[in-house]
């Protein structure tokens, strides 16, 4: 009778109690499966949670970065922080929205530009020029986006005029944080063109010169102050509209 089988047991017994302790190991694949090399010695996973003597759980000489315990996060970015908030200039111009109040007595709505005055100038019959000399004092709020002003115009028959705008902050600002534009007779200042000059003023203020050609219709010219940084641009200002032949 072959008694080999009966004795495999046994000899399995012998061959583990000859191996020396089981439970050493110097790396995490002399371990069981669902058990971590920790100070040379295999521990289950969830006794590795609950045990004092070995802090850092993940003192495995198998992590192939084990200078990274992080998982790779090494960037300095917070929760609820935004890195790209710009930082605005020290501007009389530049205000805190929360503590800062305004009050626009014209209550610019920047949906719907505003009439600058209620007459129309320029050539109102043919070449019989009517010109004009306005002066606004206007108020950029921190809650608004911008001011938008229009003026209509008559152009002549048979000759040229000039339409001149003056832009004018009252406080120290500067046109980093806030942008200024005009349309006049199809041209503004983002357009190079000999018709129309826009010269920078202190302040950030800006004096705009165009000229209105011949057409003899109606049109409508536009000015545009537009803060850059939303609630915190605040200043008060003053705009004079001219028409001169």
């Amino acid at each position: 009778m072959n008694i080999f089988p009966r004795l495999l047991p046994f000899l399995a017994i012998g061959l583990l109690s000859c191996g020396g302790d089981s439970n050493e190991c110097s790396r995490a694949s002399d371990c069981f499966k669902g058990e971590v090399c920790a100070q040379g010695v295999c521990l289950e996973e969830s006794d590795l949670s609950n045990n004092p003597n070995n802090p850092d759980p993940t003192n495995n000489p198998d992590d192939p970065n084990p200078n990274n315990p992080t998982g790779g996060n090494n960037g300095p970015t917070q929760p609820g922080v935004n890195n790209t908030t710009p930082t605005l200039p020290d501007l009389a111009c530049v205000v805190d929205p929360l503590t800062t109040s305004c009050s626009d007595p014209d209550d610019i709505d920047d949906a719907f530009p505003t009439s600058f005055t209620n007459s129309t100038n320029g050539c109102r019959v043919r070449d019989e020029f009517s010109p004009m000399d306005e002066t606004r004092s206007e108020v950029l709020c921190a809650r608004e986006v911008k001011d938008r002003f229009t003026q209509l115009y008559v152009g002549c028959d048979s000759k040229s005029y000039v339409m001149e705008l003056t832009f004018e902050p009252k406080v120290e600002c500067d046109p980093s944080v806030f942008k200024v534009n005009a349309y006049i007779d199809g041209k503004d200042c983002e357009t190079p063109s000999d018709e129309i000059r826009c010269e920078q003023l202190p302040n950030g203020g800006m004096k705009i010169t165009a000229i209105v050609n011949p057409n003899n219709s109606v049109s409508s010219a536009s000015f545009t102050v537009e803060a850059l940084f939303t609630n915190a641009i605040q200043f008060e200002y003053d705009l004079r509209w001219v028409m001169r032949e």
